[in-house]
């Protein structure tokens, strides 16, 4: 039965697991970063109007916002974070908010 409705062919199927030209497997155990000796474990963070607003529908089981998630990883990992000072002016003209 047919739907009317046009195919492409696919020609040169790939088996499981095999690659396309030129890609390489992604290593699934990299090595883990160590610190830098004597620098600090601080992340400058300046939260935009967007994840201020956006948070979970009534209907998700979590609760936290975006805000306190981040805050949650960031001290989980031992870093100190950093607000810098932004005004009201400003705040309107950060990329991406």
């Amino acid at each position: 039965m047919t739907d009317g409705l046009q195919r492409p062919t696919v020609s040169g199927q790939r088996s499981e697991g095999e690659l396309t030209q030129g890609a390489s497997k992604l290593d699934m155990d990299p090595p883990k970063p160590e610190p830098s000796p004597g620098l600090p474990r601080q992340v400058v963070y300046v939260p935009s109007c967007v994840t201020r607003m956006m948070g979970p529908s009534r209907s998700d089981s979590e609760t936290a916002s975006v805000h306190e998630k981040l805050l949650s990883l960031f001290a989980k990992a031992g870093y100190e974070v950093i607000y810098p000072e932004v005004s009201p002016v400003h705040a309107a003209l950060l990329p991406h908010s």
